[in-house]
């Protein structure tokens, strides 16, 4: 392999969204070759092997899948040869599962980074987003219910003593993004990037013809395949779900009169919108064109809300309190968004007794700071992700032989407006 290769670590199967998120035509136009190491199936407990029907592969970087750690021993002249390793599998740090191959890297003596860019609200809250003291009782018992303890010791033992090297060096976005990771230390490089949405809005034509249409972003509570996999959840009511959230629907389409279209979970297992939303347009795979087109958004929870808050669209934020329930993790990743956009939690058990302007409030509330938090800390810029990654390597000799374009010039605030409408407007 020629030394200008560039390694990728990944414990879940390689999609297409992830070839154009984490950089690889990037790294092929710049002259390097591209491996993706998929470890999923020792280095992530929660693996199912029919998550691999979403696996991408083309001809322009090697993919290949372990299914052993003792087959990262076939590949460690490739570590050693590379010129830079990009580590998918570390999230807060080391953990027995990720351990081998967090050795492997050590030994090869290749230079490592790391992503922390993709934060969201309550991904590092555990305990103290939970409303009520018995909430917060209820989460530490699950959490000791299901606690490993090999783990939790290998968890708290310093780096070193296990044969990790730290990260040379780890790439944040907003303020939220900088958590805690063992593998960071005082010695690793910081790199202020943004969320990896951002890259995809920086795409997106400046002028765009708005459709007349609400775009509600499905989640498919009872078929995606975390929620399938996760054995914390308990099967909740979908028809009550579905026969509330119609009722929700056709509220927004009575009261702005736009076209309700569903846009389904790329990762959707179930056929259940097709099944209980039959009256509305259902798209698959499409997600963040449907928002940039839109005049309206509504959405429980998901990764797209980056991009709902970058376009400024209005937002109408619902939850389901059977779905809450069904799981003691599930407060902790919807009561945080509705904070972090300062928003009231509004159910969907509760709309019918909500008056128009209770249930049409705030639509656009919560913006600003969430870009700071979730998005991108100080001026938002028109460089893409990958370019500012590769010169702070290049700039801090962790990589050489790159060319990297100039900075282009910051983006000025007026890029935000476009596309943003009052409650006024939407009535």
């Amino acid at each position: 392999m020629p030394k200008k290769a560039i390694i990728y670590f990944t414990n879940v199967p390689f999609s297409r969204r992830d070839y154009e998120r984490y950089g690889i035509e990037w790294w092929l136009n710049a002259g390097f070759s591209v491996t993706v190491l998929d470890v999923g199936y020792f280095a992530l407990p929660a693996r199912d092997p029919k998550w691999d029907d979403a696996m991408y592969r083309n001809d322009s970087f090697d993919l290949s899948v372990l299914r052993r750690k003792s087959e990262l021993k076939w590949y460690r002249a490739m570590l050693a040869d590379a010129s830079l390793i990009v580590d998918l599998t570390t999230a807060h740090g080391h953990s027995r599962w990720n351990l081998p191959v967090l050795r492997a890297i050590s030994k090869s003596k290749t230079p490592c980074i790391l992503l922390s860019v993709n934060a969201y609200p309550g991904y590092d809250l555990p305990l103290a987003q939970s409303r009520d003291l018995a909430g917060k009782i209820d989460i530490f018992l699950a959490r000791l219910k299901s606690a490993d303890p090999l783990n939790s010791i290998i968890a708290r033992l310093p780096c070193r003593w296990l044969g990790i090297e730290p990260a040379n060096a780890v790439v944040y976005g907003g303020r939220r993004s900088r958590r805690r990771i063992t593998t960071v230390t005082t010695d690793t490089l910081e790199i202020s990037g943004h969320h990896m949405d951002y890259d995809i809005f920086l795409d997106q034509d400046s002028e765009i013809s708005l459709d007349n249409t609400a775009v509600f972003i499905d989640q498919d509570l009872s078929g995606h395949r975390e929620f399938v996999s996760n054995k914390a959840f308990h099967q909740m009511d979908t028809e009550q779900y579905y026969r509330l959230l119609r009722k929700t629907l056709e509220r927004v389409e009575k009261i702005t009169g736009l076209e309700i279209v569903i846009a389904k979970h790329p990762h959707a297992l179930s056929a259940d919108p097709e099944r209980f939303l039959p009256n509305w347009r259902i798209v698959q795979g499409r997600t963040l064109e449907l928002i940039r087109r839109c005049r309206l958004v509504i959405a429980h929870n998901s990764a797209a809300i980056a991009s709902v808050v970058l376009n400024r669209k209005p937002l109408l934020l619902v939850f389901s309190k059977d779905y809450i329930d069904s799981s003691h993790w599930n407060p902790v990743s919807h009561y945080p968004l509705a904070d972090a956009l300062e928003r009231n939690c509004l159910y969907l058990e509760d709309i019918a007794a909500t008056d128009d302007d209770e249930f049409m409030a705030d639509l656009t509330a919560g913006f600003d700071p969430y870009i700071e938090d979730y998005i991108s800390v100080g001026p938002l810029h028109r460089e893409k992700l990958w370019p500012i990654i590769g010169r702070a390597l290049d700039e801090h000799k962790i990589i050489s032989g790159l060319s990297i374009p100039a900075e282009q010039k910051p983006v000025g605030a007026t890029q935000y407006q476009p596309g943003t409408e009052s409650l006024g407007e939407l009535r």
